[in-house]
């Protein structure tokens, strides 16, 4: 009897401790919703082309609404998810002994005249007169504002490497605002600055950042496509840049498959045939081909793309960016080889002439080389 009556108070107070683990779930998960309902989130009050456009569902969810063209007002939810962002940036940027600071929105033209590039970018610019008629302007970028700070500290080899960080409002009068947040007039951006006392300190820095930004990245859990680029008006001996790929994109990036060699297309440069050992042989059956004919009838183009599966679409192939390698191109003929069949008395096995073109598909602007 004494046994069971253990094994009874042991039920009992099992069951105890599973009705008050119950509660306490019942309250965590109670917990965010009443957090939510603290948060405003206006979703009334909207006209039709501002929910149909591309950034439509970001203010149907109440994270932004927008003021004018090209300016949106960041809402509460849309802040939260700026600042986690931001938290995250600090994490890597912290990682790698980066400090943050805040540069001023306001800048003086004089900085900007004295390196050059107030001309070059005078078209992008907000620019306003203080009541003593001195030129100043809302800063598009801040190399100008951080290099004149640095220098007027007096920095010594000591404190060098130096890595400094912001995440502020930036200001660029957009000839032609588009897609939302992502051509705006005013926008959020993150940059950051080092100093080095050497050229080989300098590169490895630049080296280590970038391993901060692809951790970043891989936080985030994005296919981010890191890509030689040109280094601008800024210059200096290396760029990458971050691109995800999307259809409203405006860069187009070039990569390959099989070394991963990735660039955008204004430095993409051509490796000559067999740069590397092929794993196994490689047949025409691991391709697929689109075909065209040229406007003056005399010429086949076979576009070339990599098999995908056991799919054979035509839907990998982008016609518009293979007009683009063959301007010729006649984009109106469906069936080029029973077209060129018929013109040429049912022989067509043979024709005048063939190009080929091998078009590298991507979600942004293909690019097309020849083959």
């Amino acid at each position: 009897m004494s046994c069971l009556r253990r094994w009874a108070l042991a039920r009992s107070s099992l069951d105890h401790q599973t009705r008050a683990l119950s509660r306490q779930s019942l309250g965590a998960s109670s917990q965010p919703r009443s957090v939510l309902s603290g948060i405003w989130l206006p979703t009334g009050g909207l006209t039709a082309a501002e929910v149909e456009s591309g950034h439509g569902k970001l203010i149907r969810a109440g994270f932004v609404r927008q003021a004018q063209s090209g300016i949106f007002q960041t809402l509460p939810l849309g802040l939260r998810v700026q600042q986690k962002i931001e938290a995250l940036l600090d994490k890597h940027m912290q990682s790698i002994g980066a400090s943050r600071l805040a540069l001023s929105t306001m800048t003086s033209e004089a900085l900007w005249r004295k390196s050059g590039r107030l001309e070059q970018a005078s078209s992008e610019l907000f620019r306003l007169t203080d009541r003593r008629k001195i030129p100043l302007m809302l800063s598009p970028t801040h190399e100008e504002e951080i290099t004149t700070l640095v220098a007027g500290t007096r920095l010594s080899n000591k404190d060098l490497p130096l890595r400094l960080y912001q995440t502020t409002r930036k200001y660029r009068d957009e000839m032609r605002p588009r897609h939302g947040l992502l051509r705006s007039r005013e926008f959020v951006m993150k940059d950051l600055y080092t100093f080095d006392a050497s050229v080989e300190s300098a590169t490895d820095t630049y080296q280590e950042v970038s391993g901060a930004y692809q951790a970043f990245f891989a936080d985030l859990k994005l296919p981010i496509l890191v890509a030689e680029a040109s280094s601008g008006d800024m210059g200096g001996d290396h760029s990458h840049e971050y691109h995800l790929a999307n259809p409203i994109g405006e860069d187009t990036v070039v990569t390959c498959g099989s070394c991963g060699y990735t660039a955008s297309d204004q430095v993409a440069a051509a490796r000559p045939a067999g740069h590397q050992q092929a794993n196994r042989d490689i047949t025409l059956a691991d391709f697929c081909v689109w075909r065209g004919i040229t406007k003056d009838r005399k010429t086949l183009v076979n576009a070339w793309y990599p098999q995908r599966g056991h799919s054979s679409e035509d839907a990998d192939v982008n016609v518009n960016a293979v007009n683009q390698a063959v301007p010729e191109l006649d984009t109106s003929i469906g069936d080029p080889l029973r077209f060129l069949s018929e013109a040429r008395g049912g022989q067509a096995d043979v024709p005048p002439a063939t190009l080929g073109v091998c078009p590298l598909s991507w979600a942004m602007s293909p690019h097309v080389s020849p083959w």
